[in-house]
């Protein structure tokens, strides 16, 4: 009697936000396909175009993320992240602000000084430094806060300038 061949349950594919990602084809070129699909790039630089403040927000803290893992930069820069990041220090949300400029500080940190300079090429002075303009406005007008609270404006402003600090 022959055996029968069973065929075995696949896990589902996880990427490293948590985002789920098709099952990798077993022919030729499958591993070409794989890492094009595995790379959350292209999917959370769209998010960055929501109209939701909360889903963009989400996008930069996943950028934020992704990107600590240094394989997963050149994806990023591919796709113009730098370009599509810098008008949200700008965004109208400040958490959004706070999450784009802590995504773009650790693109700056994990991608090293070849990674800072092509941001600087990619013009992501001009933004930032009309955000920590606006920062040092916020600074004037904002009221004491209470001991315990922290000010959404300084949040800004810290993540603003450790990443002046890494383009530096």
């Amino acid at each position: 009697m022959g055996k029968s061949k069973t065929t075995k349950f696949k896990r589902p594919h996880f990427n490293s936000v948590g985002l789920p990602v098709s099952a990798v084809k077993e022919e030729e070129g499958a591993e070409e396909e794989h890492d094009e699909e595995s790379c959350p790039a292209a999917e959370l630089l769209e998010k960055l175009q929501s109209p939701s403040a909360d889903i963009r927000e989400f996008a930069c803290a996943s950028i934020s993320r992704v990107v600590q893992q240094s394989q997963t930069i050149p994806g990023f820069l591919q796709r113009d992240a730098v370009r599509r990041l810098g008008p949200m220090l700008l965004d109208g949300s400040l958490a959004v602000r706070e999450t784009a400029a802590g995504a773009l500080r650790n693109l700056s940190a994990c991608g090293g000084q070849e990674v800072c300079e092509d941001m600087v090429k990619h013009d992501v002075m001009t933004p930032l430094t009309a955000l920590l303009r606006e920062c040092c406005s916020g600074f004037d007008s904002a009221a004491v806060p209470m001991k315990d609270q922290s000010n959404p404006v300084e949040d800004v402003a810290n993540e603003a300038v450790n990443l002046l600090w890494n383009l530096w």
